[in-house]
C-alpha cells in the first residue's frame, strides 16, 4: 500500500437486501464523502437518483482487514428515511449513464440520524487522499494504475486486495442537466465483482518538482473494464 494513502480511507462496502449479500468498495474524500459506483445502491437502468434498491442496509467499514486500521463500521438503513435523509437531502446520491457504461454514487455521512458525534470525529480524523483530474484527457493514457478494492469471488469480500495495471485510453464525457460529469477510461487491469467502486490511483508529478506522490484518479465501475472520473460540484 502507498505510504501516502491513509488506510482508513479505503472502504468495504457491504449491502445486504431481501435476495442477498453484496460486496463492493469505495474511498473516503473527507467531509463525510465517500465515493463508490451508483450501482452499489441503484438499478442499473437508472440515470439520476432514480431507482434505489429497497430493503437495502449498507455497512460501511473503513481500513477493513488491516492490522493498522480500527475496522471502524457505520451502518445505514436504505429504507429508513431517519437514516436515509440528513437535513432534507439524501445521503445516496448516483449518477449512472448507460451510454457510456459507468456509474458513480457519492454517499453522504454527515453527522445525523444513526451517524453520531464519535463516528463524526472519527472521519475528521481520515486523511483524504489527494485528487487529479485531467483537463487533457489524453495525458492519462499511458499511466500506471493501482486498484484497490475487496473483492468477493476469489476473496472473502472483506480481505483488502491491489490491483495493477495501465490506462489504455480514454472513452466518452458525459453531462447532465443536473450539473453532473462523468468521464470513462478504458484499463488493461484484473478486476472482479467486490472491487466495483474500489479507488483507482496514479503516481504523479504535477508540479514537476521531482516529488511524486498518489492522487486519486478513478474508480473501478466493472463495466466493460471502465474507470471511472466524476466532477460533481468540484468533489471530484
Amino acid at each position: 500500500m502507498p505510504v501516502d494513502l491513509d488506510p482508513n480511507s479505503l472502504i468495504d462496502i457491504t449491502k445486504v437486501d431481501s435476495q442477498s449479500l453484496h460486496h463492493s468498495s469505495g474511498v473516503y474524500i473527507g467531509g463525510g464523502i465517500i465515493l463508490t459506483v451508483a450501482h452499489v445502491a441503484y438499478l442499473i437502468t437508472d440515470t439520476l437518483n432514480e431507482g434505489f434498491e429497497p430493503n437495502s442496509v449498507f455497512y460501511f467499514k473503513f481500513g477493513s482487514g488491516l492490522s493498522d486500521a480500527p475496522d471502524y463500521s457505520i451502518q445505514i438503513n436504505g429504507d429508513r428515511a431517519g437514516d436515509r435523509f440528513i437535513n432534507g437531502r439524501d445521503r445516496f446520491h448516483g449518477f449512472h449513464s448507460p451510454t457510456i457504461s459507468a456509474d458513480i454514487a457519492v454517499v453522504d455521512l454527515s453527522r445525523g440520524g444513526p451517524i453520531n458525534s464519535g463516528d463524526a470525529a472519527f472521519m475528521r480524523s481520515i486523511q483524504g487522499p489527494s485528487m487529479v483530474i485531467f483537463s487533457n484527457p489524453n495525458d492519462a493514457d499511458g499511466l500506471n494504475i493501482s486498484l484497490f478494492g475487496y473483492p468477493g469471488i476469489t476473496k472473502d469480500g472483506t480481505t483488502l486486495c491491489q490491483s495493477n495495471g495501465v490506462i489504455t485510453g480514454h472513452g466518452s464525457t458525459l453531462a447532465s442537466l443536473a450539473g453532473e460529469t462523468l468521464m470513462t477510461f478504458s484499463a488493461s487491469i484484473s478486476s472482479e465483482d467486490g472491487f466495483s467502486g474500489g479507488p483507482v490511483f496514479a503516481t504523479l508529478d504535477p508540479d514537476g518538482d521531482g516529488i511524486s506522490s498518489n492522487y486519486l484518479l478513478a474508480l473501478d465501475t466493472r463495466r466493460r473494464d471502465h474507470l471511472a472520473s466524476h466532477r460533481r460540484r468540484g468533489i471530484l
